[in-house]
């Protein structure tokens, strides 16, 4: 390797996600989703009762916001300038947590973007 390596993650590092989140839990399920909390399974109360949504309920939220809503995610502000600067100097590999069947929404949302495997992301 003759060049440094950047290794980024991608949600709210690259990409916006938590206030999308958000926006997708009221709409779609009458969720509050509270941001100053760093525990999501204290975060997340239902509107109509004010109970807070049980711990388990979590994952499957955040997996059916992705399942049908990664197209809300927009770029952090001046990433993709930065990234574009960065690759004169560096290659860029983006680590994500999402699991293997998201990969390819993963890299194809990053390339509508403009974030590419020319950069060094994601391939």
């Amino acid at each position: 390797m003759t060049r440094p390596l950047l290794i980024t993650d991608c949600d709210e590092v690259l990409l916006h996600m938590v206030a999308h989140f958000r926006d997708w839990l009221a709409e779609a399920h009458g969720i509050d989703f509270a941001l100053e909390h760093e525990n999501w399974g204290e975060a997340l109360v239902r509107k109509d009762t004010g109970e807070k949504v049980a711990v388990e309920e979590v994952w499957p939220f955040v997996d059916g916001f992705f399942d049908t809503e990664m197209e809300r995610q927009t770029p952090v502000k001046g990433v993709i300038e930065a990234l574009d600067r960065i690759t004169a100097h560096a290659d860029i590999v983006v680590l994500t947590n999402l699991p293997d069947h998201r990969r390819q929404p993963r890299i194809d949302q990053l390339a509508r973007h403009g974030i590419v495997g020319n950069r060094g992301c994601c391939e």
